[in-house]
């Protein structure tokens, strides 16, 4: 884009050079004395347009980089937050969790420690309480059939069943 402007500015320069003499409708002449200061205002007013496109032409690349580089650090930030966010979730949940596996711990002594003491309590009720006898005895032979009781008793190859 440059040396489309240089090129531009030596055709304008060589023309001025080469062609010094202009002829006007009225055929008076026109001698170029001093090309620099002659062609110098001619030349900037021809590229000033394009100096002008050039400039914003930068001015956007800047302002798209700037913004790929705010967007990139936007994203990078998030990732750092949401990394720090989880480590933070998973720490509070582990203690969460070693809260929980503590209270339940007490809980279950503090439940066993109320059984032991409820056994003991029975164990020494039963031991004070007199020793209960039995309505009727059961022969030992007798075996336990539905709601009775039932004797076999074996007779020479036999065998007796008594209700």
């Amino acid at each position: 884009m440059f040396r489309l402007h240089i090129g531009f500015l030596c055709l304008v320069v060589a023309f001025c050079i080469l062609f010094g003499v202009c002829h006007a409708s009225s055929d008076s002449i026109c001698v170029l004395s001093d090309a620099p200061q002659q062609c110098g205002a001619f030349c900037l007013a021809a590229l000033h347009p394009l100096y002008d496109q050039y400039s914003k032409s930068r001015q956007q690349e800047h302002s798209q980089e700037a913004m790929v580089k705010i967007i990139a650090d936007s994203r990078a930030e998030q990732k750092e937050t949401m990394v720090k966010m989880i480590k933070d979730f998973r720490t509070e949940q582990k203690e969460l969790v070693t809260h929980y596996y503590q209270d339940v711990r007490e809980l279950v002594n503090v439940l066993a420690a109320k059984l032991d003491a409820a056994a003991s309590r029975h164990e020494s009720t039963l031991q004070s309480s007199p020793a209960m006898k039995p309505a009727y005895t059961v022969h030992p032979i007798s075996h336990r059939i539905r709601p009775g009781y039932v004797m076999i008793k074996k007779k020479e190859g036999r065998e007796i069943i008594d209700l």
